[in-house]
């Protein structure tokens, strides 16, 4: 085989390798997107408690919400438990 033969076989082999299935991708950008959210909502988390209530949030929601795992969008699901209402102090 010539060299160019043996680097372009390599070359198909190595993208065979790190090729990932959209599945994967699509799991990959989720976990960043949570990781995003979890930073933002970290910066709530920095706020006095009065600011807060001037958005509309409590600390305990907002320590909720940072406490989630990384496989659930942290700001969704603050944002859809304050909107049902449901008390999070008591919910687990």
């Amino acid at each position: 085989m010539t060299d160019i033969a043996v680097q372009s076989l390599d070359k198909r082999r190595h993208a065979k390798a790190v090729a990932t299935t959209p599945g994967q991708l699509g799991f990959f950008k989720r976990v960043i997107s949570n990781w995003l959210s979890q930073g933002a909502i970290g910066r709530l988390a920095r706020l006095d408690d009065r600011v807060l209530q001037d958005v509309g949030l409590t600390r305990d929601e907002v320590e909720w919400a940072c406490r989630l795992p990384i496989t659930k969008n942290a700001e969704k699901a603050l944002m859809e438990r304050v909107a049902s209402g449901e008390n999070v102090a008591t919910s687990t």
